[in-house]
């Protein structure tokens, strides 16, 4: 009863290679308002300098893929996407 009840509470999660693969992904799944999580499960020292260079490149997908977005830092390290007024 419990592991059912978990099951149905826990979020949608999704194993991919690349960032880019990624960021398509939650694009394609995520409705407007939703929050997407985008949480490296390893390191990715072999494809990136560091951790900025990292999510310099997310930011530059984000913008690529959603032209009517504004990307704003909440804090450091944070993105948040929402919709430009009308």
């Amino acid at each position: 009863e419990q592991a059912e009840f978990r099951r149905s509470t826990a979020p949608s999660t999704a194993v991919v290679n690349r960032l880019d693969e990624a960021v398509d992904l939650a694009a394609r799944a995520a409705a407007p308002g939703t929050v997407v999580l985008l949480s490296p499960g390893g390191t990715s020292y072999d494809a990136y300098r560091d951790f900025e260079e990292r999510g310099e490149h997310f930011r530059r997908l984000v913008r690529e893929r959603n032209t009517r977005s504004v990307l704003s830092s909440a804090e450091p390290g944070a993105v948040r996407i929402a919709e430009e007024p009308s």
